[in-house]
């Protein structure tokens, strides 16, 4: 039989932040949006790509951060979940997405 794991409180935030952000900040290409904790490499805390054969964007947070600085976890899943909203913008960073962070922020800053 499989351990369970038990969930920790910064997880289950992280669960209820996404679980908001897909009722009310879905992007506009109709794709889904999965987010998964795992080891990154260390030159990053996250990142965002989308899969077109699967319609779906795939959202990595670090583990580490996740586990050891709960309190970063809203600013991590804002930037990432805001790239979901503006793909396809030539900046990765540019103008649509700024928007799109700064209404992502909003939601996730309001809930708390």
């Amino acid at each position: 039989m499989k351990k369970r794991r038990e969930i920790t409180q910064s997880r289950q935030k992280l669960y209820e932040a996404v679980r908001l952000l897909r009722r009310v900040a879905l992007p506009a290409n109709g794709y889904r949006v999965h987010v998964r904790v795992v080891p990154v490499p260390a030159d990053r805390l996250g990142d965002c790509s989308a899969c077109d054969k699967r319609r779906r964007f795939l959202i990595r947070l670090s583990k580490d951060l996740i586990d050891n600085y709960p309190d970063a976890m809203p600013l991590l899943l804002a930037h990432e979940w805001a790239h979901t909203l503006s793909w396809g913008e030539r900046a990765d960073h540019g103008k649509r997405w700024g928007v799109a962070f700064a209404y992502v922020w909003r939601l996730l800053v309001e809930e708390q």
